[in-house]
């Protein structure tokens, strides 16, 4: 048996439970130390019950190892005492009493049914750890929570803890051990595993939930907001998920429990932190004068009168209905009482004096309009200019509206207080349009911003310091209200930037103007200068190492409580945020892979700018904004060792000199990405296949690695047309890309000869259009060359009859045929060499020398201005099988070369006898490049002995017939 079932109306043992997990194997030392702690807290746990004469007692198992699902090692106690009966729903609220809460896994007490693993019970089938006895000779009931002793007393709280033991453990009972402060806290211990998994993540929203407030609706969506799942969709599902879910018996504990396995110290500070505000409110340290400051600004605002109050009874600051409120009791002038509250998060003030009721919001007017600080809203749609005075009025409960100077734009947002259901409308220039669902978020984030800003410099109210509105918090800018020894967080900062200009260079924040966060903070290596997006924690982490070795070295002079607040969670938090202000790069992802002079890889790059015409080797730089590169090292001695295999691996793949000599430099010019020929490649072969095409592209791609593509449908049309955006949005991928490789392709396949066209068209072709799923829309030069492969007999089809698409394609015959070595010489092929086993495996050492031969033959100036008579020839064969009328024409027309032999256009098309549109075209395809054909377009010919005027003359050429 695995498990033991729990059900909360049935009493148990008490029992408790212990896991931590370590990086390292378990020694006796450790367990022993682990151990200590477990029965320290024990008889600290179970002191009070002794005292009351309950006679307890207890037993530990244990289960301790390698844990497969943390990939890490785990010790884990389990304790069960004999003497009491209690629900186990009920052992979380002992635990809580006793401040043992953060010790104990508080996960193992789900209420309604509970699975509780079983003594001598196996771990999972993937996890081999046995739950056993401590001591071997105890009873197996001891270890099982549902037999109970016959002496067995009902659980009893002691009276000096403080607590009725009939409380049930409701959610507002979990509530008032928590505040936002800690869930943030915990949510920030949790490993970006918990994130990812979608169990987990669902836990991890049932948690919240269990917590009975909708305000963590926003902590859930935080969380839940990395990278890859940064999206509308992944925003809509946190708030579907949390909407409908019910606890299903999780509860905070949880959390706390994952907490403290992915981060213990994290996980203590967390803890410690939270009981330092349980045990000092810091409203009740803030002084009478500010508070009665506060009270009378507020009396001012919401009846447009002096304030007649005299003193302060009493205040306070709590939640109601998911907000945070300012309370506060005024004694007035005339010795009468008046009462006063304030929602921190909407400014909604409501107060009753004299028996009369006053409420509103503080922004319901245009005369009241606070402004918007900090948050640029004119990204939320492209009609809108930059740089307009916004500012937000409350004029309803539902409505909220954000305006400029003389109304000039206007936004609208609707249902404002039902979060997740806003919508929002923008008004500009007599023209009304809907902002999309995604960018209602940074609307709701300038609110809040502007609230945050109000509350501070327009009430004075900058000591609510700890008052959460949503995911801001209110904090006092004003350097007379600082916590004492601490300098504000932006001087912090801008110190921090100032002693470490070198490691700031390195850091860039490209802001997302669809979220309000940092994601989007890149980090140039400092080993490769190679840029790379980094996760919020490694950067947070990055500058508090700063902050550690600036404090450390004496460059930097911190005090204690400096220091103390840049290493909490919420400090390193607000570093982040204000660096990231500061390093912010608009232009960034733009330049990011934008300089197609360089060709780079793992340890340096080919820079094609410096000499012209020639390719130099030189180390990256931070400038050249690189994120992406060929993942192989460039090393001269290999280069030079291994040029001489290479050089006869190139021979024999392409045997003729003048042939190679082309093919290479067309690769060599892929070094660079300005496509300086209109040309594409096309290999084939006559050989029926073992002529090595393949295993060319193979190293050739290798070679340009992250910069190469390999897609055969990319050049072919569709089975049907696609509208343009369309097309275009599965183009954004080849951004940056040199090398495009369409193999395998079929005779019943059709090319995109239009598309081919327009990416060959030389340097400075742009490639725009829609992203997908988004309106926003892409735009980037192209820099790949072209290559297609197919074998004999299987040439797509194309339009024969484009003359300019003909003129763009190169063809790179393979003449090679590679068989076993004893069977060289029996076939007619004129080039024959021994085929080698395993020859992709030298491929990877090869790169370095290849990267030399395109050196040699890089020449983007002089290319293709010499194709031997070869190459054409071979395209010349190509075209006329994809020509519709070839059949006909060779059965129908003798090709003599004598000027004298004449064909008219029209005496053909009548022998063809089927109305083809493009006959002309299809006609001038075939015969261009024959020798001794000439087509004239008009000229006087001797007919019947008179001289006449003919159009589409075709000399060279006469019927087979004759």
């Amino acid at each position: 048996m695995r498990h033991e079932f729990l059900s909360s109306r049935v009493e148990t043992r008490l029992y408790l439970d212990y896991d931590e997990v370590l990086e390292s194997p378990l020694t006796p030392e450790i367990l022993k130390d682990r151990k200590d702690k477990v029965i320290a807290r024990l008889d600290a746990l179970l002191g009070p019950f002794s005292e009351d004469k309950t006679i307890v007692y207890y037993s530990i198992a244990s289960r301790h190892g390698f844990s497969p699902r943390h990939g890490k090692f785990k010790v884990s106690f389990r304790p069960f005492v004999r003497g009491l009966s209690i629900p186990y729903t009920e052992i979380p609220l002992l635990l809580r009493s006793m401040h043992q809460d953060d010790f104990w896994d508080m996960s193992v007490y789900k209420e309604g049914e509970q699975l509780l693993a079983a003594i001598n019970g196996v771990k999972d089938r993937d996890d081999p750890r046995v739950l056993t006895k401590e001591h071997a000779d105890d009873p197996d009931a001891w270890y099982v929570a549902q037999i109970l002793d016959d002496n067995a007393l009902p659980f009893h709280m002691p009276l000096e803890l403080g607590h009725s033991t009939t409380s049930p453990t409701t959610s507002s009972t979990r509530e008032s051990n928590v505040d936002a402060v800690l869930v943030r806290d915990v949510l920030a211990c949790l490993s970006s595993e918990r994130f990812r998994d979608y169990a987990s993540w669902r836990t991890v929203g049932f948690a919240l939930k269990s917590l009975g407030d909708d305000v963590y609706l926003q902590e859930f969506q935080e969380f839940s907001r990395i990278p890859e799942y940064d999206s509308t969709a992944a925003q809509k599902a946190c708030r579907e998920l949390f909407e409908r879910a019910s606890t299903n018996g999780v509860t905070f504990g949880t959390l706390r429990h994952w907490a403290k396995e992915d981060d213990a110290e994290g996980y203590q500070r967390a803890c410690a932190a939270y009981r330092m505000r349980s045990e000092s409110s810091i409203v009740d340290r803030v002084t009478d004068d500010k508070i009665l400051d506060a009270a009378r600004i507020l009396y001012t605002k919401l009846t447009l009168q002096p304030a007649p109050i005299a003193s302060v009874l009493r205040h306070n600051v709590m939640k109601s209905r998911g907000h945070e409120v300012f309370d506060v009791h005024v004694l007035l002038d005339d010795a009468t009482e008046g009462h006063m509250t304030m929602a921190l998060d909407t400014l909604h003030v409501r107060g009753v004096f004299h028996g009369g009721t006053f409420e509103k919001y503080l922004n319901d007017s245009e005369a009241t309009a606070i402004p918007v600080v900090g948050v640029e809203i004119a990204s939320v749609h492209k009609d809108l200019p930059p740089d307009l005075q916004w500012r937000i009025m409350r004029p309803t409960g539902t409505r909220a509206v954000f305006s400029t100077e003389n109304n000039r734009a206007m936004i609208e947002v609707l249902n404002v207080n039902s979060p997740g259901k806003e919508t929002a409308n923008v008004k500009f220039d007599l023209k009304t349009a809907a902002i999309k669902k995604g960018q209602v978020s940074l609307l709701n984030d300038a609110y809040k911003r502007a609230i945050e800003h109000s509350v501070v410099n327009d009430m004075n109210m900058g000591w609510a310091i700890n008052i959460g509105i949503g995911t801001v918090n209110i904090y006092n800018n004003n350097k007379d209200e600082n916590v004492p020894g601490r300098r504000p967080d932006d001087d912090l900062a801008l110190l921090v930037t100032q002693k470490h200009p070198k490691e700031f260079a390195r850091i860039v924040f490209a802001p997302d103007v669809k979220s309000s966060n940092c994601n989007g903070l890149y980090y140039c290596d400092e080993a490769t200068n190679v840029w790379s997006q980094k996760h919020n924690g490694i950067m947070e982490e990055k500058i508090i190492t700063l902050f550690k070795s600036g404090s450390q070295s004496g460059s930097m002079d911190l005090t204690e409580k400096e220091m103390h607040y840049v290493l909490s969670r919420r400090g390193s938090a607000d570093m982040l945020h204000i660096v990231a202000r500061k390093l912010a790069d608009e232009n960034f992802k733009d330049l990011l892979d934008s300089n197609r002079d360089i060709f780079p890889v793992a340890n340096g790059c080919f820079d094609t700018s410096i000499v012209p015409g020639r390719v130099t080797w030189r180390a990256l730089t931070l400038e050249d904004r690189v994120s992406v590169v060929a993942p192989w090292t460039y090393c001269p001695e290999l280069a030079r060792e291994k040029r001489a295999e290479v050089d006869k691996f190139l021979a024999e793949v392409l045997p003729l000199a003048e042939e190679r000599s082309v093919v290479l430099t067309f690769f060599a010019n892929l070094m660079s990405g300005k496509r300086c020929a209109k040309k594409f490649l096309v290999m084939t072969d006559k050989s029926g296949g073992d002529n090595g095409k393949s295993t060319l592209l193979a190293l050739f791609s290798l070679f340009f690695a992250s910069f190469s593509e390999t897609n055969t449908k990319f050049v072919c049309k569709g089975s049907f047309d696609r509208d343009r955006d369309s097309h275009d949005a599965g183009m954004e991928p080849m951004k940056s890309k040199r090398l495009i490789v369409a193999e395998e392709l079929k005779h019943d396949m059709t090319l995109d000869d239009a598309l081919l066209k327009r990416l060959s068209g030389g340097d400075s072709v742009t490639i725009s259009g829609r992203q997908c799923g988004s309106g926003n829309r892409f735009q980037f030069t192209w820099q790949a060359g072209v290559v297609m492969l197919f074998n004999e007999g299987d040439c797509p089809k194309f339009d024969a009859g484009d003359t300019a698409f003909m003129q763009r394609m190169l063809v790179a015959p393979m003449r090679a045929k590679f068989v076993d070595s004893g069977f060289i010489g029996e076939s007619e092929y004129p080039h024959q060499f021994p085929m080698v086993a395993n020859i992709h495996d030298k491929f990877p050492s090869w790169l370095p020398a290849l990267a030399d031969v395109f050196k040699d033959h890089y020449a983007p100036l002089e290319l293709f201005n010499s194709v031997p008579p070869s190459m054409k020839e071979w395209r010349q064969e190509i075209t006329k099988d994809a020509n519709p009328l070839k059949e006909w024409l060779e059965r129908e027309v003798q090709i003599t070369g004598h000027r004298d032999d004449v064909l008219l256009v029209a005496d053909l098309k009548r022998m063809y006898g089927v109305n083809e549109r493009r006959f002309v075209e299809y006609i001038k395809a075939f015969f261009k490049g024959s020798d001794g054909v000439v087509f004239v377009e008009k000229c006087h010919l001797k007919v019947d002995g008179a001289w006449e005027s003919k159009r589409g003359v075709i000399r060279g050429v006469t019927h087979r017939s004759v």
